[in-house]
């Protein structure tokens, strides 16, 4: 759950899969990848909840793929 001063909470499905299956799809139907990155929270998130903060500071939740054909 992710909060914020402003905003009800709001419940986010979740999904972990190991690396190469998000990548080697891209890669196996002849793309290159070009970027890769793993957004961080922005340091405001940490006043808001320091816990879920430090977590995704350490094990990032989402994965932002640049891929051209």
């Amino acid at each position: 759950m992710y909060l914020a001063k402003h905003l009800d909470p709001v419940e986010k499905q979740r999904y972990r899969r190991p690396l190469q299956n998000c990548i080697n799809p891209i890669l196996q139907n002849g793309f290159s990848i070009h970027t890769l990155l793993e957004p961080k929270p922005v340091k405001a998130f940490k006043d808001l909840d320091e816990k879920h903060y430090k977590e995704l500071c350490e094990f990032p939740a989402f994965l932002c793929v640049k891929a051209k054909k």
